[in-house]
């Protein structure tokens, strides 16, 4: 899947910041994004998005590991993005490898496993915003 494609598929493409996160059993990490810009879908000046992975007990369950998906790295307080979401009945999660952007010190980070990552990696973010607008034109 391309740029396009990943755009299309998007019910909601936000730019903001995480200010928070929870985990639930069985269920992955619930991050909450302060939303600067809404690129396409209903704007709204937060979203909880779900991630997969979060905090899994060790063998001898004397402990705990934070464990993360292949498909995206984990997103902490603090972080900058740019998220391609999609919806479902739990609500909003991280398109798989084509959704998952950070943005560290003003440039694109994508998922390592985005097949994609070469056109859009070392973009700046206003460089890869327009280039997500020119793709919902």
């Amino acid at each position: 899947m391309k740029l396009p494609a990943a755009v299309a598929r998007a019910d909601l493409i936000v730019v903001g910041n995480v200010t928070g996160v929870s985990w639930k059993p069985s269920f992955g990490m619930q991050t909450t994004l302060s939303v600067e810009q809404t690129l396409k879908g209903a704007p709204a000046s937060t979203v909880v998005v779900t991630q997969g992975g979060g905090l899994e007990p060790t063998k001898d369950w004397a402990g705990a590991t934070l464990r993360e998906h292949e498909n995206a790295a984990m997103l902490f307080p603090g972080d900058r993005a740019i998220l391609l979401l999609q919806e479902d009945d739990a609500g909003y999660y991280i398109q798989s490898f084509s959704g998952w952007f950070q943005i560290v010190n003003g440039v694109v980070k994508p998922n390592f496993y985005n097949n994609w990552r070469a056109s859009v990696e070392g973009k700046t973010e206003a460089e890869f915003v327009e280039m997500l607008k020119t793709a919902l034109e």
